[in-house]
């Protein structure tokens, strides 16, 4: 069961990683190693992560190239019977389907050490990146056709309905991150969203993906739900 407080470690795990990450310029260098069969993956023990106190460890797995820094972090709380959690931080200017290489090197390393039976759970932030609305343009689509989405606009704030849960049925029928899950079914098993944490909702025309949905039939002036700041996946037998 993924916790309110261990949501709440791994969202100020995140925002420390990103904003203490150093800038980089070399982007052609991340795409080199995004088609290199050998990337390395280094390791190490994250005493910098928050929630020490809580925790029996958390070790970071990294993979980095250029303009791309891809982390994975096991962590393995003190409450007897828990199993072991995921967490992603990714600072990657490149789009999921080449970052792929990267989070696969990573998957490998980690579940050498442990089976994947041992994990219950990942965090894995937004949906969206400034150069990646793939896994959004789905949630946008179908968001712009639900009746209940339509509901909440128009009785806001007297809702019936939780957006948060909305917006994870969305992504659930929709497969919107299923190269994700791909990826992880390559290690014998697979993911289902379970959580998210503050969903974004904006006209249509103002998005950068705009095009994509207009593409689909999106009224320019529709409001979609586009996005979140973080959201969590069970982890679960394919």
């Amino acid at each position: 069961m993924l916790t309110s407080g261990f949501r709440r470690l791994i969202t100020l795990s995140v925002i420390l990683l990103c904003a203490t990450l150093s800038s980089v310029t070399d982007g052609a260098g991340a795409q080199e190693a995004a088609t290199n069969r050998d990337i390395a993956v280094t390791s190490y023990l994250d005493t910098s992560s928050a929630g020490w106190a809580y925790k029996n460890f958390d070790y970071a797995f990294v993979a980095e190239a250029g303009e791309c820094r891809i982390q994975w972090n096991v962590v393995e709380m003190k409450e007897p019977g828990e199993k072991k959690h995921l967490s992603v931080r990714r600072c990657c200017s490149l789009p999921f389907s080449e970052q792929i290489p990267f989070h696969r090197a990573i998957l490998k390393e980690i579940f050498t050490k442990w089976p994947v039976t041992e994990f219950d759970n990942i965090s894995w932030g937004s949906f969206g990146e400034k150069t990646d609305w793939s896994w959004s343009v789905p949630i946008a689509v179908a968001s712009s056709k639900s009746k209940e989405f339509k509901d909440y606009r128009e009785n806001y704030p007297n809702v019936r309905i939780n957006i948060n849960r909305l917006f994870v049925r969305l992504a659930n029928e929709t497969k919107s991150y299923e190269d994700l899950r791909q990826l992880l079914l390559e290690f014998g098993a697979d993911i289902e969203l379970s959580v998210v944490e503050k969903v974004f909702v904006q006209p249509a025309k103002d998005l950068r993906f705009y095009p994509a949905l207009k593409e689909q039939g999106v009224n320019a002036k529709a409001r979609v739900i586009y996005d979140v700041g973080f959201s969590y996946f069970n982890i679960k037998k394919p």
